[in-house]
């Protein structure tokens, strides 16, 4: 085997190892279903790159072809480098965090694997294999999704949607998306009947039946999409293909009869006790996901009015997301950090500019499927077609990872190769016989540089912030050690690792075996270190929310109300800034000003039950009882309140009977839970109210639900029976 023919192999089966990603979970990283692929990926991408461009100096033939594939994700790769300068927040556009790893950086290795999958994957065969290996993999993630439903791995995101080893079932979900299509390309390429016959149809049913698992609707329903414009393609066009014409007509029929007799079907108990069944069955623009994503896609696109051009910079939806925050998504999470769609996505973060060129890569595959000159055949374009439909379909709904990102650029990759093969490869003309020095030599350097500052730096920052969140045999002045060598070497772990600080320091100062100069210390590193982070970032409304809310219970109240309401100019409509404003108001005795905070918090969605109690309870505390009966009456029917603040409220008011109806009331309802402390708080105001049965009853309780939390148990039902109070002394505390 000739060298060059050696190097080509090794390209090969490194491009291959990519296909491991999914496998992949780093358990000593912080998000270790994210970082452990993008940093796997990564690096080997710039090995590969190193590779290659050494191959590229002295022979043309492994220089990447012309083609209308490559200018358009040239042109992207320029418009993410243009939104990032400009970019609101520059190095979170660039490096992003570990929660997502996408930004520049992680396009730059995106468009570096294109280049080396097209100008060494350069014929169908090597193609096949690559594929085969994925088809491979796709068998085996199945195959621990499969140990999932028999309870012999853990299922990571709720209890029935399957996310084997990518950790979020939507992530699964398109990876098995992708995969059928890309088994359906290689069963329509095979010439093996036995393959043709059962291996692939098998596949095929099998990465249905684990998409079909992973209940996410997007990419079920892009699957049907995808097969339905195949189906409409050759019940339109198929006249030389009659037997996939009523194949494709007996889909569409079947499709329309199912969907019509599920949509009549749906409340019926066996579509309704079907965990998958019935989120399918409750799509409707009122239902809460669906209400919540229609929200955020218009806050997106007043974040896109607002920069048109270049957007507000990748990674940065937040801004947008805080900016532009509707209080009604308190049903929701309070920070998203993506739009779930993921052409809006291009679209506010990169611009007119960038989302032209996204959608230019859809709009280029398929205009190399259907050109006359294409060098697919009928079914590969049909087939091809329906993926690249599917895919944009579920994109509709979800967001980008990793692993979906390095198919979608491997299939790009592929349509290029086929769809190039006379085109001339570039740079031609600059040829040398033998690697240069000059030219070897930043080659090295580079790769060295960027093995060591964009992986390995990182990945010990994100290790050390996993040691940091752990419990330490030494205490959590080790954790605090920890986090000080996240900081210490200034990379994109900083972002998170501030957010983790904070309760780190707040268990350190709350902590009676850490001395007054050792807390002191973790008070100064955190507040510098925090604030640092902050003038880093100006828009990030959620670090200066949780800090002030840190420096609230360490009662710097002046220094808290700052970060508070830099977090509200922020994001001046979202309700949770503006409760913990007007608790600190009311604890720094600005009584007035606290029951107007919290009314704003309430009439910006007067459907927010937190905010209507909120407002209530600091009506109570502030003496302005007729407000907090118009607040409570109309919705719980009288001044009892399932709700524990308004128990203990009224038992330091001495209404007793109130503060009882109040904890019944909890006990009452089945999705409130009464816990411990509150049962016992209970029992005491039955003992003030002469129900001692009761009172004893609940100890009971308590003992039997939780017997840590009541160790002298028997003395106060003893005390209780002698007709005395035990509780007198602990309720006057």
């Amino acid at each position: 085997m000739s060298n060059s023919m050696l190097q080509k192999q090794i390209i090969f089966w490194g491009l291959s190892l990519l296909l491991v990603t999914p496998l992949l979970v780093a358990n000593f990283l912080f998000f270790p279903f994210i970082t452990g692929k993008n940093f796997f990926f990564r690096i080997i991408v710039e090995i590969l790159t190193a590779l290659w461009l050494s191959k590229c100096f002295i022979d043309t033939s492994w220089r990447p072809r012309k083609g209308l594939l490559l200018t358009v994700l040239s042109g992207l790769l320029l418009a993410v480098f243009v939104s990032t300068i400009f970019s609101v927040d520059p190095s979170r556009s660039f490096w992003s965090n570990f929660e997502r790893m996408e930004g520049a950086i992680t396009y730059i290795h995106a468009f570096l694997l294109f280049l080396i999958a097209t100008s060494t994957l350069s014929s169908v065969k090597d193609w096949k294999r690559f594929w085969f290996i994925n088809t491979y993999m796709s068998l085996i993630i199945a195959g621990i999704a499969g140990m999932q439903i028999l309870g012999y791995y853990a299922v990571h995101q709720g209890s029935t949607r399957l996310d084997a080893t990518l950790g979020n079932a939507s992530y699964l979900a398109v990876y098995m998306l992708i995969s059928i299509f890309i088994a359906g390309l290689l069963w329509i390429q095979s010439t093996n009947q036995n393959a043709r016959r059962y291996f692939y149809p098998l596949c095929i049913l099998i990465q249905i039946f684990v998409l079909y698992k992973t209940g996410t609707r997007g990419a079920i329903l892009g699957l049907i999409f995808g097969l339905g414009i195949a189906s409409l393609f050759f019940l339109i066009r198929g006249k030389d293909h009659l037997r996939a014409r009523w194949y494709a007509a007996g889909f569409l029929v079947g499709m329309i009869v199912f969907g019509s007799i599920f949509v009549a079907l749906k409340d019926v108990p066996f579509v309704q006790s079907s965990p998958i069944l019935s989120r399918f069955a409750s799509i409707s623009s009122t239902e809460r996901t669906v209400a919540s994503r229609l929200t955020i896609w218009k806050m997106s696109w007043e974040g896109f009015t607002e920069r048109p051009v270049f957007g507000w910079g990748l990674e940065n939806f937040g801004a947008v997301f805080n900016k532009h925050y509707e209080p009604e998504l308190w049903r929701q999470e309070a920070w998203f950090d993506r739009s779930h769609n993921v052409f809006l996505d291009w679209l506010t973060l990169t611009g007119v500019v960038g989302f032209v060129f996204y959608v230019g890569l859809y709009c280029s595959a398929f205009y190399l499927f259907w050109r006359r000159s294409s060098a697919f055949d009928v079914k590969e374009r049909v087939l091809l077609t329906a993926l690249i439909a599917a895919y944009l379909f579920q994109n509709l709904f979800i967001f980008d990872n990793i692993v979906s990102l390095i198919l979608f650029i491997s299939l790009l990759a592929y349509i290029h190769v086929r769809s190039s093969e006379k085109n001339e490869r570039l740079f031609t003309s600059v040829q040398w016989k033998k690697l240069p020095v000059w030219g070897i030599t930043p080659i090295i350097i580079v790769l060295g540089a960027s093995l060591y500052f964009v992986n390995l730096q990182p990945l010990i920052a994100g290790a050390e912030m996993i040691r940091g969140l752990q419990p330490q045999e030494k205490g959590l002045t080790e954790n605090l050690k920890a986090f000080k060598s996240v900081f210490s070497r200034n990379t994109f772990a900083s972002g998170e690792a501030s957010e983790q600080l904070i309760p780190l320091t707040q268990q350190i100062i709350s902590n009676a075996d850490i001395s007054n100069e050792i807390k002191q210390e973790a008070v100064t590193f955190a507040s510098q270190t925090l604030e640092d982070q902050m003038d880093k970032t100006p828009y990030d409304a959620r670090l200066r929310f949780f800090y002030g809310y840190f420096l609230e219970n360490i009662n710097q109240k002046e220094r808290a109300e700052k970060y508070l309401r830099e977090a509200l100019a922020l994001s001046p409509r979202k309700q949770l800034i503006l409760f913990q404003l007007g608790s600190l108001y009311l604890g720094d005795g600005r009584s007035e000003e606290a029951l107007a905070t919290q009314k704003q918090a309430f009439e910006l969605d007067q459907d927010f039950p937190e905010a209507r109690k909120i407002y209530a309870l600091t009506a109570l505390l502030t003496n302005h009882t007729d407000i907090a009966q118009s607040l409570l009456v109309p919705a719980y029917g009288s001044m009892a309140v399932p709700d524990a603040r308004f128990a203990i409220f009224y038992t330091r008011e001495n209404d007793f009977p109130l503060a009882i109806q109040s904890l019944e009331a909890i006990e009452k309802d089945p999705e409130l839970n009464l816990d411990s402390r509150d049962r016992l708080l209970l029992s005491s105001l039955y003992v003030r109210v002469g129900r001692r049965n009761d009172a004893i009853a609940h100890i009971e309780l308590v003992r039997k639900q939780s017997p840590e939390s009541i160790p002298n148990a028997d003395v106060l039902i003893s005390e209780i029976r002698a007709g005395r109070d035990p509780y007198r002394v602990q309720i006057s505390q």
